[in-house]
């Protein structure tokens, strides 16, 4: 069985073949969450239920730490938990836009969000996805507590950053 901890240290290996930066967020993002996950985790952090949130909340971390540290043209540990916070809550900021905003600062940066060769743009493909069921779906989707809702990056962000005493 794999390991968390081992899949997000192959993905921030795999990351040293993307763009300046992109690496470094990787790396950044697995050292801040990985000694948690080693402390807490039940069986030798093996496999749990919310493993994937967990990887979509180390994969948006390291996204959200390129798109600061790209656009302020600043060294990634030089990014505080402030900056990150802001670019998911604050005054106008609701789970349907942020997507959005997200995908513009990636167009600003030069990817283009569509393509899957791109290793950034690639991550966001993923993290972009919104598991909320529809509005009609039965009562047990929605009554579901293990079930994910809303876009991966944001329910995987809103996870590490509360459930994990990260310190920046």
């Amino acid at each position: 069985m794999t390991l968390l901890i081992d899949d997000m240290a192959a993905r921030r290996d795999a990351a040293a073949a993307g763009p300046p930066g992109w690496f470094e967020a990787w790396d950044r993002s697995v050292a801040l969450l990985s000694p948690h996950w080693r402390r807490d985790m039940p069986y030798g952090a093996t496999w749990y239920w919310a493993n994937p949130v967990l990887a979509d909340g180390c994969a948006g971390l390291a996204l959200a730490f390129y798109l600061i540290t790209r656009e302020s043209k600043r060294p990634v540990d030089t990014v505080t938990l402030t900056e990150v916070m802001a670019l998911i809550k604050g005054p106008g900021l609701t789970w349907g836009n942020i997507p959005g905003r997200w995908e513009d600062a990636l167009r600003g940066l030069g990817h283009d969000p569509e393509n899957s060769l791109d290793p950034v743009s690639a991550c966001w493909q993923e993290l972009r996805v919104n598991n909320t069921p529809p509005p009609d779906a039965p009562d047990e989707f929605h009554m579901d507590i293990t079930r994910r809702w809303g876009p991966r990056f944001l329910e995987g962000l809103n996870k590490v950053l509360r459930g994990t005493p990260v310190t920046f």
